[in-house]
């Protein structure tokens, strides 16, 4: 038979193996090494692909990580073994590679079996692993972000970039001159957003604070997805320049990474203008003040962290308006207000 991976580890190819026992269902033992003992088998039937590993008597058995793997200990001749096995034949060619990787490590390499498992269960593990993800809802609000980015960015220029403040785990999503803005977006019918923390709605000191208040929708063919709105930032930034490359570091800080444009397929579009509302008296929020005057007898002392929505519809003032535009700058004129960031 030949052997897997290398000849001088006398592990069947999985093709022979297969052929010879699994698929005939006899048993069989094929001894790997005999000190250490390292052995594949296969029970009768082939109800049952494993492999042992002698251990020192001291070291303790792991506890398997792999629902469909078990981890045994057992005795044979007085040695004491590490049986790994599994009961379902639609993993066992992929356990047998991984058998013959664990296998390969104890024999040639001189590894311990443990070490040598533990090796081969993270190269697996990482080989496997997927890319964690946003969730649909750290999507929109990206989506809202990469919107007053891009618009900073046409007015600005790479300096906007350093008005990116959120990414940065700075108190809000972008400071501007004495203003901070936070920038909620919803895709929902009405202008209601979700708070995050006292903290979330309270200026820091000397800096006058606003919402920026986004309504997306899903674009169909039209609008555009992540991936493109990060394409149009960059272009404006310069491609392969500097600003371009903190930029991309800054997506990364937010949770994007530019390989998993695949995994973010949707298209937005805003629904509506923009609305800026101030932070001021009569704005709708739960602050550390406001907890401070609740009376003694609901112990708001005790209250650490909140998650609240607020109602934003007939406050602030829409984009284009001149109070809106004192604020932020409006887009240069031939660029128009893009439907799409």
């Amino acid at each position: 038979m030949e052997p897997v991976g290398t000849s001088d580890v006398v592990v069947p190819a999985w093709e022979a193996f297969s052929r010879d026992y699994i698929e005939t269902g006899i048993p069989c033992v094929v001894v790997v090494r005999a000190t250490p003992y390292v052995t594949v088998f296969l029970d009768e039937g082939a109800t049952r692909l494993g492999g042992h590993l002698e251990i020192a008597p001291t070291t303790a058995i792991p506890i398997s990580p792999l629902e469909e793997v078990s981890f045994l200990e057992v005795l044979f001749d007085g040695r004491r073994c590490l049986e790994l096995s599994t009961c379902r034949p639609e993993l066992y060619r992929t356990f047998f590679f991984m058998l013959a990787e664990v296998a390969s490590g104890a024999v040639l390499d001189g590894e311990s079996p443990i070490a040598s498992l533990d090796r081969s269960l993270r190269n697996w593990s990482a080989l496997l692993r997927h890319p964690e993800t946003l969730s649909e809802e750290r999507q929109i609000g990206l989506f809202g972000e990469l919107w007053l980015l891009r618009r900073l960015v046409r007015s600005l220029g790479v300096a906007a970039l350093q008005a990116w403040t959120g990414p940065r785990r700075q108190s809000h999503d972008f400071r501007l001159a004495h203003s901070e803005f936070e920038v909620k977006t919803t895709s929902g019918s009405g202008r209601i957003h979700t708070v995050n923390g006292l903290g979330q709605l309270v200026p820091s000191t000397g800096f006058d604070l606003y919402v920026v208040s986004l309504q997306i929708t899903h674009a169909g063919s039209g609008g555009a997805t992540l991936a493109e709105a990060v394409e149009e930032i960059a272009a404006e930034l310069g491609l392969g320049s500097e600003a371009e490359r903190t930029f991309f570091e800054l997506l990364t800080l937010s949770g994007y990474h530019s390989t998993d444009a695949p995994r973010y397929p949707r298209r937005r579009r805003l629904l509506g203008p923009s609305l800026l509302v101030p932070v001021v008296a009569g704005f709708p929020r739960l602050t550390p003040e406001a907890i401070a005057v609740i009376p003694s007898s609901f112990a708001a002392e005790r209250i650490r962290d909140v998650t609240y929505r607020i109602d934003l519809h007939g406050l602030g003032v829409p984009d284009g308006d001149p109070r809106f535009l004192e604020v932020l700058p409006a887009l240069p004129v031939d660029a128009g207000e893009s439907p799409n960031v």
